[in-house]
């Protein structure tokens, strides 16, 4: 029990706390030496005091100083992280980074059956830590918080009451980390090239996850390179990946605007470029929804035994993407890209990608149209005609990466 940095208490609750400790139980905090309120006067200050320098003692203690009393023990202040690992405490999450300025947060729950963490990386840049949970002999899933995905995770470590994982945490992204079955055989070393990726840190990191095991238990590679990994049993497997086949979508896009909000019906991009540096004002000030639409091939037999993964690139603020008519995914934070590799055909394949920005262009747009022409009408100005144009629309380039499987 910790108690706030004040020395004012009632003489119930320092009795109540004595009460505690007697009964084994531990408090840090520094030792009241008065009461609070009107409420007994002097004889609450010489209550408060009495009980206090039983449980303190009477002579001024060192801060961090263990005062026995009973079955518990009471601590004058002190570092609490300090004073728990004495008593045999390990930190609850501990996480390390090839980073020093990397900004990692959790918080835990339990259940009756499950360790809940929920981690989250707090900077606009991927991050790949070494993450360290205080459970004993748990097999670690993640489940993927924005699509629900849940995966076991590929590599990890249990030993001295505690779970070793790496993550990777997309920018600003998160991820739960559950811990409710029991362990199977596991990989607990991986190297790349002859550098240790797992349980040691490399010193470069990565844009994305250097590997992921899929819901059904075969383990995606993403990156090209001799790799080494080596099982809780013993075994050792090596795995060679050549590179990451791309296939580019540079064909003439399509898009469609919605004339409404003053974007063209129809238009064709050669090139895919932003919104905002369009020359045309129809879309240069466009806020709201554009549809994408393409088609590519992939040739036949270039992507047996693999995923495909499509890849947005530059994007802003959101894309809903359809294959072939069917929904793949709404990608609202980066990197946008998913796995597409179940909705595709033999032969030609019809992509159509629904962008969406923010209002700000269309309101600057809107500054510079008579009063009357405008598609907007508001009471926010700050928006005036010398305002930034906001990133809009898709860039790309937009990529098929095909990955390697192994079972």
């Amino acid at each position: 029990l910790v108690l706030p940095d004040r020395t004012g208490m009632t003489p119930e609750v320092v009795a109540k706390l004595a009460c505690l400790v007697r009964e084994g139980a531990t408090v840090i905090g520094p030792k009241p030496v008065t009461s609070v309120g009107l409420r007994g006067g002097e004889e609450a200050v010489g209550q408060v005091k009495k009980t206090a320098d039983a449980l303190w003692g009477s002579d001024e203690v060192p801060a961090g100083q263990k005062i026995t009393y009973g079955k518990g023990a009471v601590y004058a202040g002190g570092n609490i992280r300090d004073i728990l690992r004495a008593k045999g405490v390990s930190p609850d999450f501990t996480y390390e980074s090839n980073k020093p300025e990397a900004l990692i947060d959790y918080i835990h729950r339990r259940t009756e059956d499950m360790d809940i963490y929920y981690v989250v990386n707090r900077h606009e840049r991927p991050e790949y830590i070494r993450a360290s949970f205080r459970v004993d002999s748990k097999m670690p899933e993640l489940w993927n918080p924005v699509t629900g995905e849940i995966t076991e995770c590929p590599v990890y470590l249990s030993e001295d009451g505690r779970v070793t994982a790496p993550l990777f945490l997309e920018p600003f992204g998160s991820v739960l980390v559950v811990f409710r079955k029991e362990m199977n055989t596991r990989y607990e070393r991986i190297t790349r090239n002859g550098v240790c990726l797992f349980p040691e840190l490399p010193a470069d990191t990565f844009a994305v996850s250097p590997f992921v095991k899929r819901s059904n238990g075969d383990l995606l590679l993403a990156l090209p390179g001799e790799y080494v990994l080596t099982s809780s049993a013993g075994e050792i497997n090596n795995i060679r990946i050549e590179g990451i086949p791309e296939i580019a979508i540079d064909t003439p896009w399509e898009v469609s605007f919605d004339p409404k909000w003053g974007g063209p019906e129809k238009t064709v991009f050669t090139e895919l470029t932003l919104w905002n540096t369009s020359e045309d004002p129809g879309i240069r000030y466009y806020s709201g929804t554009a549809v994408y639409t393409n088609t590519f091939e992939i040739p036949p037999g270039q992507h047996e035994g693999k995923r495909i993964y499509l890849d947005l690139g530059e994007m802003y603020n959101m894309a809903e993407v359809y294959v072939n008519g069917k929904p793949a995914g709404v990608w609202w934070q980066p990197p946008f890209t998913g796995d597409i590799t179940d909705f595709l055909e033999n032969g030609p394949n019809q992509l159509e990608i629904k962008v969406v920005n923010l209002w700000p262009n269309r309101l600057i747009g809107d500054n510079f149209l008579p009063e009357n022409e405008r598609y907007t009408k508001t009471n926010v100005r700050k928006f005036t005609e010398d305002y930034p144009l906001r990133p809009s629309g898709l860039a790309g380039p937009v990529v098929l990466k095909m990955y390697e499987i192994q079972n």
